[in-house]
C-alpha cells in the first residue's frame, strides 16, 4: 500500500478565513458524464478529456459568483481559491491543516497546507453546471531525504564534480552552429518547487534565475525546506547559461500550470512525487497534473523530467509514459559508479508495463547551498543528493540538448540520452533490482552522458 500522502504531518482545525487551493475539472467537450469520464480519464486522448472554452468560461462565471476567485488562464483545468469558510459551505467537505514539523538538522521551519481531512466526504459540485469534481491536492514527496544516508565516502561539490560526472562540462566548451557557448543559453527551464533561497553561490556564478511564486503562493525567495534551492543549483551545474525559472508551490497543479503558460519554457524539471497503489487507479487528485503534463508534452512540446522516487515501488508522475523519468547513481572514492541504494525502480502498473527509470543521474553525497538559517548561519548543507538533485542534472541537460536543436521533441531528446547514457554494472536498489551490463530495471539505460548526446545530435 501507498504511504498516506498525510503521514509525518499532524491534522489541526482550518481557520474559516484561510485561504486554501483548489482545481476544478469541467465536463469535457465530448459529453462525458461523471461515471463515463471515470472509465476513461486515464488512459484517453487528450481531446476526448478536455473541456470547451465555452464550459470553461461558464464554471468559471458560476464560481466567481460564489465568491470564489479563479486565475484567467489557457488551462483546460480551472484553478480556484477561496476561504476555507466559502469553500465548506459551497462544496461541502472538511477541511484541516495539515502541519510538517520542522528540522533542526536541515534548518528548516514548520510549514502547514490546507487540506481535505482523510476522513472527509468529497466535496461536491451540485450546482456548478459543467463542473465534476474538485482536486485538492496533498503535498507531494519530495524527492530527497529527511535523514542522511550512508551510501557514500565522499561530498561531492557543484558545480564542478556534477558538471564532470554527467558529461555537461565538456558540452560548455562547445559551441552552437550559431557560434554560442554551449551551455543552455537562449532555453528557459522552469522548476516548480518548495521554493529558492537567495544564497551568494548563485550570485557568484551569476546566474540567470527568475524567483516567481504561483498564483496561490507567495515569497519564492523563503524555502523553509531548502530543497528547491538544492534542485536548483543542480540544473545550473548542467546548464549553467539557462534563463532558470523558480516557481514556488502551494497547490502543485497550480504551480505546474504556472510553469506551463510561462512564456518559451521548454523544459520543466519536477524534484517530487506521490506514491502509488499499483493495484487500483490513481487518487483523484492527480488527475490535473496528469492533465497538464500531457497537455505540456503532446500538445507543447515541452520536455518534462521527474524524479523518479526514493525508494517506493510506483510513484507518480514518473510512471507516465510522456515524462522522462530519472534515477539516481552515486560514485565512491576510486571512481566506481554504482546505482544510488534508495533509488526507486519498478515496471508501472498504470502505464501497463513502463519501466521505471529511463536513465539516471548523480544521486551521491553533495554539499549543497541552501539559505543561512541559525542553526545552519554557513548557509550549506552537506547531504545526499537523491533523485531530486539527479533530475535537475537530467533536466540541464535536455536544455543543452534543446539548445544545439530546438526542433528536438521530447520523445527524441529522452531517445538520445538514453542512447548515449553511461552503463552502470554495480549495486541494487531499494526494491532489489540489480545494475548489470545494458539497459536494466535499477538505472533504465544508465548514468546521463551529455557529451555523448550532444556529438550524437
Amino acid at each position: 500500500m501507498p504511504t498516506d500522502p498525510l503521514a509525518g504531518r499532524s491534522l489541526e482545525p482550518a481557520d474559516p478565513h484561510e485561504i486554501v487551493s483548489f482545481s476544478v475539472v469541467c465536463r469535457p467537450a465530448s459529453g462525458l458524464d461523471l461515471t463515463r469520464f471515470r472509465r476513461i480519464m486515464w488512459t484517453a486522448p487528450l481531446e476526448e478529456i478536455l473541456p470547451s472554452e465555452e464550459t470553461r468560461r461558464h464554471v468559471t462565471e458560476q464560481l466567481r459568483a460564489r465568491g470564489i476567485d479563479v486565475l484567467d488562464s489557457k488551462s483546460p483545468i480551472l484553478c480556484a481559491k477561496c476561504t476555507v469558510a466559502t469553500f465548506e459551505s459551497t462544496f461541502g467537505g472538511r477541511l484541516v491543516r495539515a502541519v510538517l514539523p520542522g528540522d533542526d538538522e536541515l534548518g528548516s521551519e514548520a510549514t502547514a497546507t490546507i487540506v481535505l481531512h482523510p476522513d472527509s466526504p468529497a466535496p461536491s459540485t451540485a450546482g456548478i453546471e459543467g463542473a465534476l469534481f474538485l482536486i485538492v491536492m496533498p503535498p507531494p514527496k519530495l524527492a530527497a531525504p529527511r535523514i542522511p544516508y550512508a551510501t557514500c565516502a565522499l561530498n561531492l561539490h557543484l558545480p564542478g564534480d556534477i558538471a564532470q560526472l554527467t558529461g555537461s562540462s565538456a558540452v560548455h566548451r562547445r559551441l552552437t552552429t550559431l557560434g554560442r557557448p554551449a551551455t543552455g543559453e537562449g532555453v528557459t527551464v522552469a522548476v516548480v518547487d518548495s521554493g529558492f533561497a537567495t544564497h551568494q553561490y548563485f550570485t557568484d556564478h551569476a546566474y540567470a534565475i527568475n524567483r516567481i511564486a504561483a498564483w496561490d503562493s507567495a515569497n519564492p525567495a523563503s524555502d523553509p525546506s531548502v530543497h528547491g534551492t538544492w534542485v536548483l543549483a543542480n540544473l545550473l551545474a548542467c546548464a549553467p547559461g539557462v534563463s532558470a525559472v523558480a516557481i514556488k508551490h502551494n497547490q502543485i497543479d497550480i504551480a505546474f500550470e504556472a510553469a506551463l503558460f510561462h512564456p518559451n519554457v521548454a523544459v520543466i524539471s519536477l524534484s517530487w512525487y506521490y506514491e502509488l497503489d499499483g493495484s487500483a487507479p490513481p487518487p483523484d487528485y492527480l488527475f490535473s497534473l496528469y492533465v497538464l503534463i500531457r497537455l505540456a508534452v503532446e500538445n507543447m512540446n515541452i520536455v518534462v523530467v521527474v524524479a523518479a522516487g526514493n525508494g517506493e515501488a510506483e510513484t507518480f508522475p514518473a510512471c507516465m509514459n510522456q515524462v522522462i523519468a530519472v534515477g539516481g547513481v552515486t560514485i565512491d572514492t576510486v571512481d566506481n559508479l554504482s546505482v544510488w541504494v534508495d533509488s526507486s525502480a519498478y515496471v508501472a502498473a498504470l502505464t501497463r508495463g513502463r519501466d521505471v527509470p529511463d536513465l539516471c543521474g548523480i544521486a551521491a553525497s553533495m554539499l549543497l547551498p541552501a539559505g543561512v538559517t541559525s542553526t545552519h548561519p554557513e548557509g550549506w548543507r552537506d547531504k545526499e543528493g537523491a533523485t531530486s538533485a539527479a533530475t535537475a542534472q537530467v533536466a540541464g541537460v535536455a536544455a543543452l540538448l534543446r539548445q544545439k536543436d530546438p526542433t528536438q521533441t521530447p520523445a527524441q531528446i529522452c531517445s538520445l540520452m538514453k542512447a548515449k547514457a553511461t552503463d552502470i554494472i554495480l549495486g541494487v536498489t531499494a526494491s532489489g533490482a540489480a545494475a548489470v551490463g545494458g539497459p536494466d530495471l535499477a538505472t533504465g539505460a544508465g548514468l546521463v552522458n551529455a557529451i555523448a548526446a550532444w556529438k550524437a545530435l
